[in-house]
């Protein structure tokens, strides 16, 4: 009995020593596995992902010439031709389609409700990354979904537009209602001590920001992940340009690098290679320029998109123009269809994990029973 008590509160002080520096998180979403047992699944994220993003490769820094931005006859978008042929893409005029619309909003749904089941503080560090990011670009997803078709994502990203939607309310996990930017700046910023890799996991929806994977995240690699995202996105012209031009969504998220032009150049110059490196070092200021509101959509005929071992010229060169302009290939459309599947997150053999750790995280939370003991137990028990 007593040995019982101690391990209880041996739990608890764990548990409670697993908060460190998480104040600001919601209790609910505080504390971390210490070892690794739980191992969610993704699957449907991976169909989904696989079959609308097309992957474009590494910027060559190439200018686009002789692009044809219109629509029809009478309208015109602007196009940065420094950036349009960047990033990964996504097929956004799948959102024609109502079924494509509904399913996603069914995984949306399904990766909110998941720590209903699984309490998140019983999964990893890495395990809890994953799915904060995969929630927040499955949620940004859904959000471009209910409001297309767009073109320009600069009125909902940009805080001073009416449009701007960054801070609504748009979920429910475990009873808080959450924004995106709840998502990163008062979770995954304060959980993970403000480490600006993380940023470029958080899909924006236009160009100029951090391109969309291809599959879902997951803990295993999802560092080196980040790493790759990085890298791709500082050496190109979306990130960096000569006389220490970046991109405006530093600006939007300085408070990552604690407000520190300077710290934000080191961070900057860890991954930049190239003749832009010196570009970047011997700026005085760091000027941030660099912007592409542009719906980073696939456009044009798609058979001009290769995978991820195409070059981005070969990908996307002649065949630019204005969002919405090309349809989602009939053939891909059949095979999302037929081969997405309704996952359940973790296998037959995880959710015997997950009783057991379930169990310990009620200790762990101090979910101890206490009864008053009768005269004759008390005293039995001081005799012990």
């Amino acid at each position: 009995m007593k040995n019982a008590c101690c391990l209880c509160f041996a739990f608890l002080f764990i548990s409670l020593l697993s908060y460190a520096g998480e104040a600001g998180v919601p209790e609910v979403f505080r504390g971390h596995a210490q070892d690794n047992k739980l191992y969610l699944q993704y699957d449907d994220l991976d169909t989904f992902l696989k079959t609308f993003v097309s992957v474009t490769g590494w910027s060559e820094r190439q200018k686009a010439e002789n692009i044809d931005s219109r629509v029809g006859t009478r309208l015109k978008v602007r196009i940065n031709p420094l950036t349009v042929l960047e990033g990964n893409k996504f097929y956004f005029t799948a959102f024609d389609n109502e079924q494509v619309v509904s399913t996603l909003a069914d995984m949306q749904a399904s990766l909110m409700s998941l720590p209903d089941e699984i309490p998140l503080p019983l999964l990893s560090t890495d395990e809890q990354l994953a799915y904060w990011l995969n929630l927040y670009n499955f949620t940004m997803l859904n959000e471009i979904a209910k409001r297309y078709p767009v073109y320009s994502m600069s009125r909902y990203l940009d805080p001073e537009e009416d449009k701007y939607f960054l801070d609504d309310k748009v979920m429910t996990v475990a009873g808080i209602p959450l924004s995106l930017n709840d998502i990163k700046d008062k979770i995954l910023k304060e959980k993970y001590d403000s480490n600006p890799l993380i940023l470029y996991g958080l899909f924006q929806g236009n160009i100029g920001g951090p391109g969309i994977q291809k599959r879902a995240f997951r803990s295993r690699g999802i560092w080196r992940t980040l790493k790759k995202s990085a890298t791709e996105f500082i050496n190109s012209n979306r990130g960096t340009y000569y006389d220490g031009k970046v991109s405006v969504f530093y600006e939007r998220n300085l408070n990552w690098f604690h407000n520190d032009e300077a710290a934000l150049k080191a961070h900057i110059l860890t991954y930049l290679g190239g003749e832009m490196t010196e570009e970047i070092d011997k700026a005085k200021s760091l000027d941030f320029a660099m912007k592409d509101w542009q719906l980073a959509s696939v456009m044009g005929d798609q058979r001009s998109y290769g995978g991820s071992g195409a070059t981005n010229s070969a990908a996307m060169l002649d065949s630019v123009v204005v969002s919405g302009s090309a349809l989602v290939p009939t053939h891909m459309m059949e095979e999302w269809v037929s081969k997405t599947p309704t996952s359940t997150r973790l296998s037959p053999s995880q959710l015997a994990v997950l009783d057991d750790l379930r169990t310990r995280f009620a200790v762990a939370r101090g979910s101890v029973s206490v009864t008053d003991l009768s005269e004759e137990e008390a005293k039995s028990d001081k005799e012990q």
